[in-house]
């Protein structure tokens, strides 16, 4: 299965799955099982951990998929980690450079944690591009309320936005994730 082909299930999978109960999905299942590991086996992606998620119990407004650097986390809730993060409303998927939103709404409440988030992702934005990465997507819009999808908004450091209908071609999107 191709990085185009998992980003596209899912993309397919979010919205027609909100309906249904979440224990024991088979969506949910893909999310946190296959997916990952089908990723897991992507050129250069060997080092890394990769997870992803539809929601605890119950569905997330934005599932997710992340690329874990161990040397830097082990867990989405803390520490920086590329993500791809789905808007399923609007169709739309963003790969980030995001970091753990939990970690600091833990140790500071929500309107601090909002506020070093968006303090880090401006730093961590700046450290990027000296290595070359894209920060010509400043800000994300998920489209969604809650803690979390606030968090990931103001935690995004730098990446790229996709149209799930129009997602570009596998060699671009292995591009981009590597960058």
């Amino acid at each position: 299965m191709t990085l185009r082909d998992v980003l596209l299930h899912v993309a397919n999978g979010c919205a027609a799955a909100h309906g249904r109960d979440f224990a024991g999905d088979p969506f949910a299942q893909y999310l946190s099982g296959q997916a990952p590991q089908a990723l897991q086996t992507l050129p250069g992606t060997a080092r890394w951990l990769v997870k992803g998620s539809a929601g605890k119990g119950t569905w997330s407004s934005v599932p997710w998929l992340a690329f874990l650097d161990p040397l830097v986390t082990e867990s989405t809730q803390h520490g920086q980690y590329v993500v791809y993060l789905f808007a399923p409303r609007a169709r739309t998927v963003y790969l980030s450079l995001n970091q753990g939103t939990t970690e600091m709404y833990a140790a500071f409440g929500e309107a601090m944690g909002l506020r070093i988030l968006a303090n880090r992702a401006e730093k961590m934005r700046a450290l990027a591009a000296t290595y070359g990465a894209p920060t010509d997507l400043p800000q994300i819009a998920l489209g969604e309320r809650g803690r979390l999808p606030r968090g990931y908004e103001m935690g995004h450091a730098a990446g790229f936005c996709y149209d799930a209908d129009a997602l570009p071609s596998e060699a671009q999107l292995r591009d981009d994730l590597l960058r």
